[in-house]
């Protein structure tokens, strides 16, 4: 699937941000004026307590490119983390196995 920024510089944007805004585009048509396709690159490998966050695209060699930093979890990240291993802990402590807590996850996301 590709991605795009547009005019306004708003990323990432996608083929239907395209057709809402410009009605008469079509897949296969040349992108609206300031619409740029950004090329999607993979994100870097990050370490424990780390995580890989996408910035604005950048301009390399005529071709827009995602652009990647390497960052520590911030405190909400943290606290989501710590609360999804205290529940898992508490589960286990009331005696389910690792595998009775898949179930119950795969069943609350039905």
């Amino acid at each position: 699937m590709s991605v795009y920024t547009n005019s306004q510089g708003k990323y990432p944007r996608y083929r239907g941000d395209i057709m809402r805004e410009n009605p008469d585009w079509q897949v296969g048509h040349s992108l609206p004026k300031g619409w740029f396709e950004v090329q999607e690159i993979a994100p870097p490998t990050v370490s424990d307590g780390e995580r890989a966050v996408q910035e604005a695209p950048t301009l390399v060699d005529g071709q827009y490119r995602q652009s990647w930093i390497v960052r520590p979890f911030n405190q909400k990240e943290l606290a989501r983390i710590n609360a999804r291993q205290e529940a898992k802990q508490k589960l286990v402590a009331a005696g389910l196995t690792d595998i009775e807590i898949d179930e119950l996850l795969l069943e609350a996301r039905r």
